[in-house]
């Protein structure tokens, strides 16, 4: 084992031995062949020192495992190019190593290293700090300060980067600040960064709002549980007037018989970004909308995805997912266009693996077990003979989809009770159904309805809009002018498992 300046050394625990919150590693700083001691220092240790061992017991804890050399130094990211750091961070660092170059002078001779000649030589460095002070070269140091950048030096390579700064540590990160008044004066100055309202508004000095303390926050709480945390669509700006108005009111007046709250003059009051710094600070999001949209709402509209659904069809035909919805179009008569037949019924069945329409059914009339079953019908039909009998040419690799699926999704509707049972008893099809008002488990089956409404339907006319019918506008009914069948199958409905829509 070769000993070289800046070696790292990670000394690794015993077995049985508790492993520590930080690793054990040592950077050799000096070393003496001839009588065989290395100087090594902790690099994590905060108030390490320099401590001395025998090269003879790290050669032999390497080969016993039980120390191994660290390829990577953690202050590496100390070694950047000049033009990288900031004039900040280079005015910190020369002044520092400014004010320690003339004691690392003596650290040649290791003076520096060991206890007994330490102490005498940092109590001079700092007296002689002193008298330089006096004719305004640098600035004072102190003792802890002294050995605080000596310590640094050591453990970061003994380099001019060793005393950059760590601004990342500065402040307090994750720690609430709170007020013991919300006056504002000079021995009570408002904290936290003064915003740009603030500064041009002239007020630079104290802020916009009052200092928070745990009273105000406390009101926060408050107000944001009662006005925001509820089923009443309310934005958070109108939630933290109410608070205002709720909380902070120094006096009632009557108007008009009712009260109504007197509040203090602005200085005297929190501001909406004092409150939504808190609220951002406090709030668990998921939490929060469950309170405002109800458990039901949120499960099917906000919850998290964790996971991809069509995982549930392992191949082609292993699950079918289906559903019945009323088209957003009206239709006329085939028999007399001058009369408004209503909207129909669609069933679509889609294949979770491929995303493909598996089949799907138009009836006019509301969803129901016979419906679905003509859904299932056209699902085992050959595509290429069904679209043939409506004048539509395709080939099999356009719609490859026929056969009865090994399973079928649906809501709690038609697919759940005992007709359900011939399903399984006859065909071996497996029935699921999701939970009460758990759309989105079948996904696919009503997003098609979406993808039909957005493509197809609303150039069509007789479309019905989501928004409704405004005063004025023309009866989106006496628009309508498609068919729920041919002319010449008017006599032959009940013969026919699906209808077509036709000008």
């Amino acid at each position: 084992m070769q000993i070289l300046p800046n070696l790292l050394l990670e000394w690794r625990p015993a077995i049985g031995e508790d492993k520590p919150a930080f690793p054990l590693v040592e950077r050799v700083l000096t070393f003496d062949l001839d009588t065989g001691e290395v100087i090594l220092i902790n690099i994590f240790d905060e108030k390490a020192f320099p401590i001395l061992r025998s090269y003879r017991d790290i050669e032999q804890s390497y080969k016993d495992s039980h120390v191994a050399i660290l390829e990577k130094d953690p202050f590496a990211n100390l070694m950047v190019r000049e033009e990288e750091l900031t004039d900040v961070q280079r005015k910190h660092r020369d002044a520092a190593w400014e004010a320690m170059a003339p004691l690392l002078e003596k650290e040649d001779a290791d003076y520096l290293l060991f206890a007994s000649t330490r102490g005498p030589l940092i109590a001079a460095h700092i007296r002689n700090s002193a008298r330089s002070n006096a004719n305004g070269s640098i600035s004072k140091l102190s003792t802890r300060t002294v050995y605080k950048l000596q310590r640094r030096w050591w453990q970061r390579g003994r380099r001019k980067n060793a005393f950059l700064p760590e601004f990342r540590k500065c402040g307090a990160p994750g720690k609430p600040r709170r007020a013991l008044t919300t006056d504002i004066d000079e021995d009570h100055p408002k904290v936290g960064r003064r915003s740009a309202l603030a500064i041009s508004s002239g007020k630079a000095q104290t802020g916009c709002g009052i200092r928070m303390t745990e009273e105000t926050y406390r009101k926060f709480e408050l107000g944001a549980n009662r006005f925001y945390k509820n089923r009443e669509e309310r934005t958070l700006r109108r939630a933290f007037e109410l608070t205002v108005e709720k909380y902070f009111a120094v006096t009632y007046k009557i108007v008009d018989g009712e009260p109504k709250p007197v509040l203090p003059d602005s200085d005297k009051l929190p501001t909406f970004d004092q409150f939504t710094y808190w609220y951002d600070n406090v709030r668990n999001p998921e939490k929060d909308q469950r309170k405002r949209i109800g458990d039901i709402e949120f499960e099917l509209k906000s919850r998290q995805m964790l996971g991809d659904p069509r995982r549930m069809g392992f191949a082609p035909g292993s699950l079918c997912q289906i559903d019945a919805t009323i088209l957003n179009l009206y239709l006329v008569s085939a028999l007399d266009r001058t009369h408004i037949v209503g909207r129909a019924v669609t069933y679509n069945a889609i294949d979770v693996f491929s995303s493909a329409v598996h089949g799907f059914a138009l009836l006019m009339e509301g969803p129901s077990w016979v419906g679905a079953m003509l859904a299932l019908d056209n699902v085992v039909r050959d595509k290429v003979q069904f679209c043939g009998e409506y004048g539509i040419e395709i080939t099999e690799d356009e719609w490859p989809c026929k056969g009865m699926p090994n399973a079928i999704l649906a809501d709690r509707g038609e697919f759940e009770g005992y007709n359900a049972n011939s399903l399984v008893n006859a065909f071996g099809t497996i029935v699921h159904n999701t939970g009460v008002r758990r759309a989105d488990w079948k996904a696919y089956v009503e997003r098609s309805f979406g993808i039909a409404d957005e493509r197809v339907i609303r150039y069509t006319p007789g479309y019905v809009p989501p928004r409704g019918r405004n005063r004025g506008d023309p009866d989106y009914a006496l628009q309508a002018v498609l068919t729920p069948m041919r002319l010449e199958s008017c006599t032959s409905v009940t013969s026919s498992t699906t209808t077509s829509i036709n000008v």
